[in-house]
């Protein structure tokens, strides 16, 4: 009786965890053999002969066509297999076959290498952001690369007065957006700007809603605030201590029998079997590290699509810095529980996550190689105003 009763209520509680613990987009790369689009400002780019395609895993797009739809001008320097982009205050010498490009006679790295493709030099969506100033996400639901530039009908938005932020110093700022520096990474996001863009125009509003209706359920404030709470208080590691007091307790024979008496579904028996696995490696740190993660990332979207004002986002994405903070070791330690939190969701391994997780924790423009792990996150709290 008592083993049916533990049966029924594992059972019980992973159809509610799953109820609202729904993932943030998973797909944050092009899909290949599908047009890829792009989107600046609001107008959708047309492709007359090359179009956008993936390379080594990279989406690249053409340079002219996006160059020129940023209104600067493009020269190609045949001697050289060189691009010249000028928008009149930047200029911009891209080389092709190599992973670096001059701005304004300084190099730069790029991920991947220009190719010149059918004709058409093709870089990598990131050159956008790296050297022209916009702001470019992924729209994976319509397989759209999104571009925002600064024109006349975006908002730049000022987190100078926003009162929560002047309790703390920019660098202790910049250590909290990196919490989600994972997802950023592939969503190719800026990592020290409150919700990833800092220019919003209609379009990106509109994808971002979207994928908060699709993989949260959130449709508005409410669903907002609902869902922001349910993941700071309970999330995924809920569910997974819940397994782990259970799978911790049986042995090997009991455990075996619990797999064959739940053997036709596969959901629940790959999350048996990863507790049993991993349950001794993630010790009294369960999945914090998946859930705070995502919780900064979420409210970050809910921020930029207006549900939630930028001194509530940051009161989240500053308690969710702090408890990653205290209970790892590293940038590293946490995201390997990231990463094994994503695994426990999903059933697989990620490897776009996987390696957005080596880029950030070895490339010197990353924030996590940039930002000292142990910086104090205390509040920089006035004198007057203590008690």
């Amino acid at each position: 009786m008592k083993k049916l009763f533990i049966i029924f209520y594992i059972t019980l509680v992973i159809q509610l965890s799953l109820m609202f613990a729904m993932p943030l987009v998973d797909d944050v790369a092009a899909i290949p053999g599908y047009d890829i689009k792009v989107n600046v400002n609001g107008e959708t780019v047309q492709f007359p002969d090359q179009k956008p395609l993936i390379l080594n895993n990279h989406t690249f797009i053409p340079l002219r066509f996006v160059s020129e739809a940023l209104n600067c001008q493009v020269s190609w320097d045949e001697s050289n297999q060189t691009a010249i982009i000028n928008n009149k205050k930047t200029l911009i010498k891209i080389f092709v076959n190599k992973s670096l490009l001059e701005v304004n006679g300084q190099a730069v790295d790029l991920d991947e290498p220009a190719e010149f493709v059918n004709g058409r030099v093709m870089v990598p969506i990131r050159f956008i952001s790296q050297t022209l100033g916009g702001e470019v996400f992924w729209d994976a639901k319509n397989n759209t690369v999104m571009i925002s530039y600064m024109n006349k009908d975006a908002t730049k938005f000022d987190e100078t007065n926003i009162p929560v932020t002047e309790l703390y110093s920019k660098e202790q700022l910049r250590w909290t957006l990196a919490v989600d520096a994972i997802p950023k990474k592939i969503s190719n996001l800026s990592y020290d700007v409150l919700g990833g863009i800092s220019v919003h125009n209609s379009d990106c509003i509109s994808c971002v809603k979207n994928n908060l209706r699709v993989w949260w359920g959130i449709e508005n404030r409410e669903d907002a605030l609902g869902c922001i709470e349910r993941l700071r208080e309970s999330g995924m590691r809920e569910e997974f201590d819940y397994l782990t007091g259970i799978v911790s307790k049986l042995s090997d024979e009991q455990f075996k029998n619990l797999l064959e008496q739940y053997s036709n579904n596969e959901r629940l028996v790959g999350k048996l079997q990863f507790v049993k696995e991993h349950y001794k490696e993630f010790g009294d740190k369960s999945l914090i590290g998946w859930d705070f993660c995502r919780l900064a990332d979420l409210t970050g979207a809910c921020y930029m699509v207006g549900y939630i004002n930028a001194d509530e986002a940051w009161k989240e994405i500053i308690f969710s810095a702090n408890m990653v903070q205290k209970t790892f070791a590293s940038w590293d330690d946490m995201a390997n529980n990231y990463l094994l939190g994503r695994i426990y969701w999903s059933g697989e391994a990620d490897q776009a996550r996987s390696e957005a997780s080596k880029w950030l924790l070895s490339h010197p423009e990353s924030p996590w190689i940039q930002i000292d792990w142990n910086l104090s996150l205390e509040p920089n709290i006035p004198t007057n105003t203590r008690r």
